[in-house]
């Protein structure tokens, strides 16, 4: 009988042959991975930018190494009624898919620094070489009436720009440069609308290449 007794006193799950502890502590293991993980989706929600205008915002507080000088927030060309010539509405959604070099411009461009600019697109535009179809310059006009040997210039030496019209008000209120004379900034504009970075003369013509370079690398071609 003592003997009996005993060998119950040592019978204890604890005490057996290999045992292990309660499961409670691996339980609270997996929830904690599992708040965890869940924890850091919700961040990213949170953090991570979900449309194309919050990924700009957050580029420029992160900072970037762009040459020209970053418009916080872009612009949306959308915003300004623009015609061509002959006053036909330029609607985007209409447009090719493609990244556009934006020249402002009062009449015929006869000062320095919008000649400068003028030139400076075209010879960027130029040595994208086979990049050269995923971008587009457009000449806007918010000045009178572009001459007839103005026209004729811009058809024998800058053929491809594509000339339009806006409101000089409107496109000075988008950009938030009403001190800014027109032909004074050349401006980078995305396939979805939005002005993002502007030169002047100050930038050098490879600044401009460099930044245009790198968005095109980055972005997906259509």
């Amino acid at each position: 009988m003592t003997l009996a007794k005993s060998q119950q006193a040592k019978s204890p799950m604890s005490d057996a042959p290999g045992s292990t502890a309660p499961p409670t502590a691996g339980r609270w293991q997996g929830w904690l991975i599992i708040g965890l993980l869940v924890a850091g989706m919700v961040l990213a929600y949170l953090v991570f930018p979900r449309t194309a205008e919050d990924r700009r915002q957050l580029l420029s507080l992160l900072g970037t190494s762009n040459k020209g000088e970053l418009m916080v927030p872009p612009r949306q060309i959308q915003d300004v009624s623009l015609q061509y010539a002959d006053g036909r509405p330029w609607q985007l959604a209409e447009q090719a898919g493609r990244w556009r070099l934006v020249l402002p411009v009062a009449g015929d461009c006869s000062d320095g620094n919008c000649a400068h600019l003028l030139y400076t697109a075209r010879q960027v535009h130029t040595r994208l070489a086979e990049k050269s179809p995923r971008v587009e310059r457009l000449l806007v006009n918010v000045g009178p009436p572009f001459s007839d040997a103005f026209q004729r210039r811009l058809r024998d030496e800058y053929p491809g720009m594509k000339l339009l019209r806006a409101e000089p008000g409107a496109l000075a209120a988008l950009l938030a440069e009403g001190a800014v004379n027109p032909g004074e900034r050349l401006y980078i504009m995305d396939p979805a609308g939005f002005v993002m970075m502007a030169y002047g003369r100050e930038h050098p013509g490879g600044d401009m290449l460099t930044d245009i370079k790198r968005l095109l690398k980055y972005s997906r071609e259509n």
